[in-house]
């Protein structure tokens, strides 16, 4: 059986989301379907840190006993903990562009911080506001 590209060893200086995301484009390129499989690829490719760190998270019990979705959630509530929604949302308001930065790139540190903020609607409702607010105190520093 062939197979199609390759997954290296958990990186910290990658987000462990889209190390999943990266291992799953993996599964479905090699047409791995099986929980099974996905949970034996995991603990075989994602380093000796890692490891570890599973093995400490499902103690007593051993990680061939958890299913690979329970693996992966718990390794993400342990390196990403969800953040403070009300911290989110002053990081939102208090958003300003910077001069030397691109309309495009502040929208997206926009839609980014509204997402972290779980603001339902970043598109239509926030980024108006902040754009406004912002284009307003441009015009009053000229």
């Amino acid at each position: 059986m062939t197979t199609y590209g390759k997954v290296e060893e958990y990186d910290e200086s990658e987000e462990w989301p889209q190390y999943c995301e990266r291992l799953e484009n993996f599964f479905d390129a090699n047409e791995v379907t099986d929980g099974g499989k996905k949970r034996a690829i995991l603990l075989t490719v994602c380093g000796a840190k890692i490891y570890k760190l599973i093995k400490d998270l499902v103690s007593p019990q051993k990680p061939k006993d958890k299913s690979f979705e329970e693996l992966t959630n718990l390794v993400k509530k342990h390196l990403n903990p969800a953040p403070s929604t009300i911290v989110a949302r002053f990081k939102l308001n208090s958003c300003t562009r910077q001069l030397d930065e691109s309309v495009s790139d502040y929208v997206a540190e926009i839609r980014h911080l509204a997402a972290m903020a779980q603001m339902y609607c970043p598109k239509c409702c926030v980024i108006d506001l902040c754009v406004v607010s912002t284009m307003r105190s441009f015009k009053e520093d000229c």
